[in-house]
């Protein structure tokens, strides 16, 4: 597996600690400016805020995502690895019942597709076709 990322994930991790950075100088600022509306940290904290926000959500949903797709990914090999022997035991009892669905399912075709009448003599099942009967021997 090829270790060479594009550039802009790099740009996207940036952006998102610095997004993180702006909003933890915002949240200083506002909070050492709350309560007093006209002191300018209030202020610029409140801008800072919201966009320091933005670029965090920007940076951490987009430039982390392949490192959060790899985690997953890894995670399942982990839980199917661990599981191996359970999943089998599924797959392996899923494809006999499967089995066993279908064949039912052909045998029934199957009996739907036969023409059937009975012996005149010995009332046993033959197929229409037959000239005599296969256990009294008598001609239909």
């Amino acid at each position: 597996m090829s270790n060479n990322k594009p550039k802009h994930f790099l740009i996207l991790k940036i952006v998102g600690f610095l997004g993180i950075a702006i909003v933890i100088i915002g949240l200083i600022l506002i909070f050492t400016g709350f309560g007093n509306f006209e002191v300018q940290t209030f202020m610029i904290g409140g801008i800072m805020l919201p966009l320091g926000c933005g670029m965090a959500f920007m940076g951490i949903t987009m430039g982390f995502g392949p490192e959060f797709a790899r985690l997953r990914t890894q995670t399942a090999k982990y839980i199917q690895n661990e599981n191996k022997e359970d999943l089998s035991d599924i797959a392996s009892n899923a494809a006999d019942i499967m089995s066993e669905a279908v064949t039912k399912t052909a045998q029934a075709a199957k009996a739907g597709l036969q023409d059937s009448v009975y012996c005149k003599y010995c009332g046993t099942e033959i197929d229409t076709a037959s000239v005599f009967c296969n256990k009294c021997g008598n001609k239909q």
